[in-house]
């Protein structure tokens, strides 16, 4: 059951999966018991609504271009257990060859040769390097994952050292019980020398805490040369947010002001009770990574004109707190909304009116709309 939830890609299965278990087991059994909280983040400031309707591409220089050979050596250890304790750790190294076949923004094609089992997989591009025109700047913003689940983030790295040949990055997240410590160590093409990922628990579940730490090297690649890549005009990555599902944060949201800001389970509760819409989305759900940019341009259309109505966005991912994840996941079953995305129109606590599956703009714009006018 552990190991059926770990997606399938690029070195997470292959030489993470103790790993992934270890994540999994944590977050979908250990805080069974858990009161419910308010999400924790580092990133306090609204996210104004923009789907940045500017068209075309931009371009970005990538060191490792088609047909480069990039050696990588990874390891890692994992205690789940008591606060204080190692005795139950486990741990892991490998080395993994990898050809780069293709890139589309902002994930790399690569074939994976572990064990002369060679693997076409997809993996986010910043798992090996960052754009040559970012590497030196004192801040930006990078869409990751992070290895052991299926999870990507946009999160800020901020530059803490430098010299002429290594440039070190760093970001720290909280997320729900878990705290993400991130370190990037560039070279001066922008191909990553070493990352290193810390996952701890914030405080014990069941007298349980989690702790993962993993490190991943690019031991040394050849390349026939750089490569441009086309980064599409509206693509954002503006932690907690991002144009693309997979990198946004789990979590709940409400919008309020064509301002989407962090909320609690509790807000969210309360709105239902009274009148809320609200949608549900899972981030690993293709529909949902496909509609997500139409929900993002109807809000932005609607918001100036929807301020009678509570709207909340509710996005499901691994490290959400299993007691928040069982309360939505139960309203959502107890009103029908039986898979993903789903937009619903809540009144007096129960679902009056409903959306399943991928919708255009129009018909998300049109459903706001009819609820925002107090037509419903």
């Amino acid at each position: 059951m552990k190991s059926s939830k770990v997606v399938a890609y690029a070195l997470i299965v292959i030489v993470l999966v103790a790993a992934a278990g270890a994540v999994l087991y944590y977050t979908k059994r250990g805080g069974e018991h858990q009161q419910e909280t308010t999400q924790n983040t580092t990133t306090s400031h609204p996210t104004i609504l923009n789907p940045n309707p500017a068209t075309g591409t931009r371009t970005l220089t990538l060191q490792l271009g088609p047909g480069s050979n990039v050696t990588v050596y990874v390891e890692g250890i994992t205690y789940v257990g008591p606060p204080n304790g190692s005795a139950n750790a486990t741990s892991y190294n490998t080395t993994v060859n990898l050809t780069i076949n293709s890139y589309k923004w902002p994930f790399t094609n690569a074939t994976i040769e572990p064990s002369g089992n060679a693997q076409n997989q997809t993996l986010p591009l910043f798992f090996l390097e960052a754009p040559k025109e970012l590497v030196g700047k004192g801040q930006f913003a990078a869409p990751i994952s992070l290895p052991g689940i299926n999870e990507g983030f946009c999160i800020n790295l901020t530059l803490v050292t430098s010299n002429d040949t290594v440039y070190v990055y760093k970001s720290s997240i909280e997320l729900f019980n878990y705290k993400v410590n991130i370190t990037y160590k560039y070279d001066k093409n922008g191909v990553a020398k070493e990352i290193i990922y810390n996952i701890k628990s914030i405080k014990p579940v069941n007298n349980n805490i989690l702790n993962m730490t993993s490190i991943i090297k690019v031991v040394s690649y050849s390349t026939p040369g750089p490569v441009e890549v086309e980064v599409p005009a509206n693509w954002t990555c503006n932690p907690p947010l991002s144009s693309h599902l997979w990198f946004t944060w789990e979590g709940i949201y409400k919008v309020s002001d064509c301002k989407i800001t962090r909320a609690s389970v509790n807000e969210l509760r309360d709105a239902i009770g009274n009148s809320a819409i609200v949608f549900f989305l899972n981030k690993g759900c293709p529909h949902c990574i496909r509609t997500w940019p139409n929900i993002l341009e109807a809000l932005y259309k609607t918001c100036g004109n929807a301020s009678n109505i509570d709207i909340y966005i509710v996005v499901f991912g691994g490290f959400m707190d299993s007691a928040v994840s069982a309360y939505l996941q139960n309203t959502m079953v107890q009103n029908g909304l039986n898979g993903y995305p789903a937009i619903a129109y809540f009144r007096g606590g129960f679902a009056r009116d409903k959306l399943l599956g991928e919708r255009s703009v129009d018909e998300i714009v049109a459903f706001i709309e009819k609820y925002a006018s107090g037509q419903g």
